[in-house]
């Protein structure tokens, strides 16, 4: 167990929280505004954080390289974050609760330079969904994404057994379904909705809904 992750074990029982704000600021260096609140019984244990005017619940286990937090923004509960290079949460941004987000699994590591996640402006990573971080992971403004059964993979492999990795680019204004699937090197453009159980496997150009399966009475 890293030193960092034991201090952050240490200051996540600690009864108060400006007590906690003082030990996170003076023992790990981080910049946590007054307007900032982070739970007791949450154990963040990155090198870098920056919060505004943000908060962060109960019973999470966050650790980024980076995590940075606008204005109203919020990380619920029972989070998970390991591997990852960065986490940025725009102003009311929410990464709500039960979501599994890593990259190089097991300890953080900054392997490709890319393992990031980005939330624009009010969206919302919702509920038991899975991010893999092998690669870059960005929200645009005002998207609602994950629910029960969500994934999001930046890595997966071909035909042949060859790994391949790529981004994921959601833009403004997407609504994905619960169980959906989006697949590396996929974008989607603005204005879409992905209905539940979706595999989204391709580049998404034209606003619309999209579903990847139809219902076929079969007798």
């Amino acid at each position: 167990m890293s030193k960092r992750l034991i201090i952050a074990a240490l200051i996540s029982v600690l009864p108060m929280w400006p007590l906690r704000r003082l030990a996170y600021r003076c023992l790990l260096g981080y910049r946590i505004d007054p307007g900032s609140r982070i739970a007791a019984l949450t154990m963040l244990a990155a090198a870098e954080v920056e919060m505004t005017g943000a908060r962060i619940g109960p019973f999470n286990l966050l650790r980024p390289h980076r995590l940075e937090m606008g204005e109203g923004s919020l990380i619920g509960r029972y989070n998970r974050m390991s591997g990852i290079r960065l986490v940025s949460c725009g102003p009311e941004a929410i990464i709500l609760h039960s979501n599994l987000i890593g990259g190089t699994w097991g300890r953080p590591q900054l392997k490709t330079g890319r393992e990031d996640l980005i939330l624009g402006a009010r969206s919302q990573l919702t509920i038991k969904a899975f991010v893999d971080l092998n690669d870059r992971v960005v929200f645009g403004q005002d998207v609602v994404a994950g629910g029960v059964g969500s994934q999001f993979w930046t890595h997966g492999f071909d035909h042949n057994r060859n790994r391949i990795s790529g981004p994921i680019a959601i833009a403004d204004r997407v609504f994905l379904g619960s169980a959906s699937i989006v697949l590396p090197n996929v974008s989607i453009c603005t204005d879409v909705t992905i209905g539940a159980g979706t595999n989204v496997h391709r580049s998404i150009t034209e606003p619309g809904l999209y579903v990847s399966s139809e219902l076929v009475r079969k007798a």
